[in-house]
């Protein structure tokens, strides 16, 4: 009669996992943004509908089963891809509105930017609008980056002007949501995007700088107290 022999690990010893080396981090690191990348770039072709994670794997030329050391799921994904996305976009928006020196300056700056970017770089504009239904979480953390852009700057231009939060909110949906809709009618060119025709950036500048002044009680096109003592302790 064969005798069962329960192997135990002594304590004290037992397995542990092994640190990754410097190395491994590093790869680890570029292999998770390569999918992220990639995923960019099939979404600006596909949308998230046909974002496959057989497509982002093959576009990143990464094994497919090692998507799933990065991402839980196509889902997972999908919740940092706008946020990863938009960095870029986000921060060449803020580099340009950081020298307005009037709102009217401010909004004309931010769309400039904004188009420039989605011209050089198209993919981003469809992670950007089809997010609301395919990654609402991501979705909601861009529009809270952008909220916290905009608060930024009504208050360094106008100071103890500045509307307070919830005006802020409601100003920026309506300029986040007259952009999309702009974006949508006059810059869509089937996968790519083109810029805006002067004239009509120029009429939309002009629209949103009489609807701010209107809604604020401001002149959109006069610079403020708040901005010269501001541009005297950074100059």
């Amino acid at each position: 009669m064969a005798i069962r022999r329960e192997l135990e690990t002594p304590k004290g010893l037992q397995r542990r996992r092994r640190t990754p080396s410097p190395a491994q981090v590093q790869r680890n690191i570029e292999t998770r943004q390569k999918l992220i990348e990639a995923a960019a770039h099939v979404v600006g072709e596909h949308g998230y509908a046909g974002c496959s994670i057989s497509r982002v794997t093959a576009r990143a030329g990464v094994a497919h089963g090692a998507f799933y050391l990065h991402f839980k799921s196509q889902q997972d994904l999908f919740d940092v891809l706008l946020p990863e996305v938009s960095l870029g976009m986000l921060a060449a928006i803020a580099q340009a509105v950081r020298g307005a020196e009037t709102l009217e300056d401010m909004e004309r700056r931010g769309i400039t930017a904004n188009i420039d970017y989605l011209v050089k770089n198209p993919f981003a504009y469809r992670a950007m609008y089809e997010a609301s239904h395919y990654a609402p979480k991501a979705f909601a953390r861009h529009n809270e980056i952008i909220m916290q852009g905009y608060t930024r700057s009504f208050r360094r231009l106008l100071g103890d002007k500045a509307p307070d939060q919830s005006q802020i909110d409601e100003l920026t949906a309506i300029l986040v949501g007259a952009r999309a809709y702009l974006y949508m009618r006059f810059s869509e060119n089937g996968a790519e995007m083109k810029p805006l025709d002067p004239d009509l950036l120029d009429r939309y500048v002009s629209f949103v700088s009489a609807g701010m002044s209107e809604v604020l009680g401001v002149d959109a096109k006069a610079r403020y107290q708040a901005f010269e003592t501001a541009r005297t302790k950074t100059g």
